[in-house]
């Protein structure tokens, strides 16, 4: 009998342990800031695109740069800052379709798209994803 007791204690804790598990998760993702945006949305023209914040230091990063309308020549830098007025090269891209890469190490509070060269085609867009992970 004993042992029953002990092992309905056993699972009542795994059961509280499991459901604030289940609650922590996503308070998680909202405490840690964002997560994913998109910084250009089809753009057409040179420029920088807006910046996200992040609020923590995620040292990780995953950007998909998506192309439109066939052109010749496409220049997309991935740039990060600490204060969101001062931002440094962090990665470039030069697909003219679409291409997924990888920083690392690099961390910082806000990212954001810079269309540096956008040559030929018609009607060209590019539309840049941006995700961080701790």
């Amino acid at each position: 009998m004993a042992q029953n007791y002990v092992g309905a204690k056993m699972k009542k804790k795994l059961a509280v342990l499991a459901l604030i598990l289940l609650l922590a998760v996503p308070a998680w993702g909202a405490i840690n800031g964002l997560l994913e945006f998109t910084s250009c949305a089809a753009v057409t023209s040179t420029g920088f695109c807006p910046s996200g914040q992040l609020s923590n230091l995620e040292p990780r990063y995953t950007y998909t740069v998506i192309v439109t309308g066939a052109p010749s020549v496409v220049v997309l830098e991935l740039e990060g800052s600490l204060d969101d007025v001062e931002f440094f090269l962090m990665d470039t891209s030069n697909t003219t379709t679409r291409e997924m890469r990888h920083v690392i190490n690099r961390s910082v509070h806000f990212l954001r798209g810079s269309l540096v060269t956008l040559t030929g085609g018609t009607a060209p867009t590019v539309t840049v994803k941006i995700s961080a992970r701790s």
